[in-house]
C-alpha cells in the first residue's frame, strides 16, 4: 500500500475561491438623485454590513426602482445575492452594472468571482482578463485569475498570476499562500516552503501557513521538520484534523506507528464523517503492525462513509489475502478495479489470487492487463511466467522469466 496515501494534499483553506463575502456597495457610491433613494440606500448599505441580505436586496430594488441607472445598487444588490447564492440573478445585476459603465473594472472582477463560484471557470476567466485589461493595476483580478486556474489545474498559469498580484501588493498573505499550494503541486517544494516561510513571517501564529509548509516538507521526505510544523499549526488551531491526519502520516513513514495511530484516531475523532481518516488509520494497522482485523474494520468504515472509494475497496481486498480470505478479497479487487480500470496493482494483486486458486487463465489474463498498463511492473511480468509454466506454455514462461530479469537488473 503505497505511504503517500496517507497524505491528504489538501492546505488549509488555500484552494478557495479569492473571497469569503462579496464585495459589497462601494464606499465611493454616487449620491442618489433624491432623499428617498439616498435613504434606501444607506439602509441597504447597512443591512448588507449587517449581514441582513433580504433587507439589503429590499432597499436596493427600492432605489433601482427609483433610479435603474444606479450602478452602486446593482453592485449591492450583486453582492447581496451571492451571498445567499443566488448566483444568477447576482451575474444578472453585475451584468446590468457593466451595461451601464463598460468601464467598471470591478463589476468584471465581482462577477467573474461568481462565475467561478458556479464552476463556470471559462467565462471566469473571461471577465478577470477584462478586469486587467481595465486596469493593469489591480491586483486582486490577477489574483482571482490565478485562483480559477488552479481550480483547472493549471498551476503554471496560476502561478504566473499569483507572481504577478505579489509584484503589485507584496503584502497579499493569500496569494503568497495559493502561490505556495500551487509550488507544492507541482513539486516545486523549496519554493513552496519559502513562500509559506514568508507567510510565517508576516502571520507568525497562522495554522494555515504552517500546515502549508508541513506539506511541503512532507512531500520531501523531511518528515521531521514536517512533524514540527504540523504541531504548531495544532498549537494554533486544536481542532485541526487535517493536520493531526498528516502528522500521522509522517510519524508513520518516520517509524513511529503509535504516534501515528493517535494521530489518525484523534482526527477521525475531529471528523468522523471524513472516510480518508479511516482509511489511514486502517493502512498503518494493515502494513505496518499486522492489525488485519482492525484494518478491515477501519476500511470498511471508509466505505460505509464513501461506497466510491476505490483505494479503501483495493486495501481491503489486499488485507483479506494477508488473511487468507480469498475469496472476499478478490470481490473487493474487483469492486477497486471497477472504480479505477487504470490501477495496474489491483489487476497483478487480483492475479496473485487467482494464482493461489490455480486459476492460471484468470491470472495470466489479470498479469497481462497489467504489464499493458504499467510495462515496467517487474512482479507482473514474474507472476505471469509462473503461471504459463504451470500451464505449459514453456516459450511464454521463458519469455517473461527473460523480462523480469533484465527489468531487476535496470
Amino acid at each position: 500500500m503505497p505511504t503517500t496515501s496517507r497524505i491528504i494534499a489538501a492546505i488549509f483553506a488555500l484552494l478557495c475561491l479569492p473571497f469569503t463575502a462579496e464585495a459589497g456597495p462601494a464606499s465611493g457610491a454616487p449620491r442618489a438623485q433624491t432623499t428617498t433613494t439616498a435613504a434606501d440606500y444607506e439602509r441597504g448599505s447597512a443591512s448588507y454590513n449587517q449581514g441582513d441580505y433580504d433587507k439589503a436586496i429590499e432597499s436596493f430594488s427600492k432605489v433601482l426602482a427609483i433610479n435603474p441607472r444606479h450602478v452602486q445598487a446593482y453592485f449591492g444588490r450583486a453582492s447581496a445575492y451571492g451571498n445567499k447564492g443566488a448566483y444568477d440573478k447576482a451575474i444578472t445585476d453585475y451584468s446590468k452594472a457593466i451595461e451601464i459603465d463598460t468601464k467598471a473594472g470591478q463589476a468584471y472582477r465581482y462577477r467573474g468571482q461568481t462565475y467561478a463560484r458556479k464552476g463556470e471557470y471559462d467565462k471566469a476567466l473571461s471577465d478577470y482578463s477584462k478586469a486587467i485589461a481595465l486596469d493593469q493595476r489591480d491586483f486582486e483580478a490577477y489574483y482571482a485569475r490565478g485562483s480559477a486556474y488552479t481550480r483547472m489545474g493549471l498551476h503554471a498559469k496560476a502561478i504566473r498570476d499569483y507572481s504577478k498580484a505579489l509584484e503589485l501588493y507584496p503584502w497579499y498573505f493569500e496569494a503568497l499562500m495559493d502561490r505556495a499550494t500551487a509550488f507544492t503541486d507541482t513539486g516545486e517544494h523549496d519554493k513552496a516552503i519559502k513562500d509559506c516561510s514568508d507567510a510565517i513571517a508576516m502571520r507568525p501564529g497562522d495554522e494555515g501557513a504552517h500546515f502549508g509548509r508541513g506539506l511541503a516538507y512532507s512531500r520531501k521526505g523531511e518528515h521531521r521538520k514536517a512533524v514540527e510544523d504540523y504541531s504548531r499549526a495544532i498549537a494554533f488551531n486544536p481542532k485541526l484534523a487535517m493536520a493531526y491526519n498528516n502528522r500521522g502520516g509522517s510519524y508513520a513513514d518516520m517509524g513511529d506507528h503509535g504516534k501515528a495511530l493517535k494521530d489518525f484516531s484523534t482526527a477521525i475523532e475531529l471528523e468522523p464523517q471524513d472516510a480518508t481518516r479511516y482509511f489511514n488509520r486502517g493502512t498503518t494497522y494493515a502494513k505496518d503492525l499486522k492489525e488485519y482485523d482492525k484494518a478491515i474494520n477501519d476500511f470498511s468504515r471508509a466505505l460505509e462513509l464513501n461506497p466510491g472509494f476505490a483505494s479503501a475497496y483495493y486495501s481491503r481486498g489486499l488485507t483479506r489475502l494477508y488473511k487468507g480470505d480469498v475469496d472476499d478479497g478478490i470481490k473487493d479487487l474487483t469492486r477497486a478495479i471497477e472504480l479505477e480500470p487504470k490501477k495496474a496493482d489491483a489487476y497483478y494483486s487480483r492475479a496473485q489470487a487467482y494464482k493461489d486458486k490455480d486459476d492460471y487463465a484468470r491470472a495470466i489474463a489479470d498479469y497481462s492487463k497489467a504489464i499493458e498498463l504499467a510495462p515496467k511492473h517487474t512482479m507482473a511480468y514474474r507472476g505471469r511466467s509462473i503461471a504459463y509454466s504451470r500451464v505449459g506454455e514453456s516459450a511464454k514462461a521463458a519469455a517473461d522469466e527473460k523480462a523480469w530479469l533484465s527489468l531487476r537488473r535496470k
